[in-house]
């Protein structure tokens, strides 16, 4: 994986996944997403359990066994590395991926909606700042493989190479590129007193100007049998994750640009805002200087 999130593009890209999980639901599911796209990709999974260097020597052994039945409950015979680390669970996590040279990492999706979130953000959203490596945050069953994926897409680089990584990841999916855009201003024209009709015909402009950018974009992105493109209006953070719900979507993959933990914490990403709206499995991946 190359620094920036850029992935190279073919199944074999994936060589070495780190999977963490605090033995919940999610994080048993985190490991079992990671167990299957090793499986589809000849890569190597790591499972890592972060705890408290302060916890009884005798837990973390429980923990460790715990660990290993996660492992075992998806990856049957097949060898997944357990591995347990004392520390801050966010530093220590991205440590590891750093140590490995891990091109993904996974984990479990965790509570949303609390204020502790919105001004500190959920361990998820803490990895995806921190971390060179994509983040593939999960919710749903790692039960099968990924089926139908929803690609936000728009001008910037970054998100074209957050698609390229998105149509390597799940490479017998059907993908749709989604592209939302409002008109310039929007929100300033509605309290200067603009119509709802004058914004209707500001949108359809935006749409009739970009459409043919975004679908020549979208038909350079490698996959053979083709990206449907789905050009629309509306504010991304929220018509994904409607789009998401509406064609589906088992992954929604989003990229993310340069952005401060304060950046993050008052004004919000349309990553971060997909990570916490959506009901399916998102791959976050961070553009150069991200």
């Amino acid at each position: 994986m190359a620094v920036g999130g850029r992935c190279p593009m073919g199944v074999s890209w994936l060589r070495q996944v780190v999977a963490a999980t605090d033995l919940s639901l999610y994080g048993s599911r985190a490991v079992g997403r990671a167990v299957r796209l090793g499986r589809l990709h000849g890569a190597r999974v790591t499972s890592v359990c972060v705890v408290s260097p302060r916890l009884d020597t005798d837990l973390v052994e429980d923990v460790r066994t715990r660990l290993a039945g996660h492992a075992r409950q998806y990856a049957g015979a097949e060898r997944v590395e357990v591995v347990v680390r004392s520390g801050r669970v966010s530093p220590t996590l991205v440590l590891e991926v750093e140590r490995r040279g891990a091109d993904l990492l996974v984990v479990g999706a965790h509570g949303v909606d609390r204020l502790a979130d919105a001004l500190l953000g959920t361990t998820p959203e803490n990895l995806v700042r921190a971390s060179r490596a994509p983040v593939l945050v999960v919710r749903g069953s790692p039960d099968e493989d990924y089926r139908r994926v929803l690609l936000a897409v728009d001008t910037h680089e970054f998100s074209l190479a957050a698609a390229r990584c998105g149509i390597a990841l799940s490479p017998g999916a059907e993908h749709w590129a989604v592209h939302t855009c409002v008109a310039p201003g929007e929100h300033m024209l509605r309290m200067n007193g603009v119509s709802e009709q004058e914004l209707t015909r500001l949108r359809q402009e935006c749409l009739d100007e970009v459409r043919p950018r975004i679908e020549r974009m979208v038909r350079a992105l490698p996959l053979p049998a083709g990206v449907r493109p789905l050009v629309t209006s509306g504010d991304p953070a929220r018509t994904i994750p409607d789009l998401a719900g509406l064609h589906e979507a088992d992954l929604v993959v989003v990229g993310t640009g340069a952005r401060s933990k304060l950046e993050h914490a008052l004004l919000g990403s349309v990553a971060q805002h997909v990570m916490r709206r959506v009901l399916c499995d998102v791959l976050v991946v961070r553009g150069p200087g991200g």
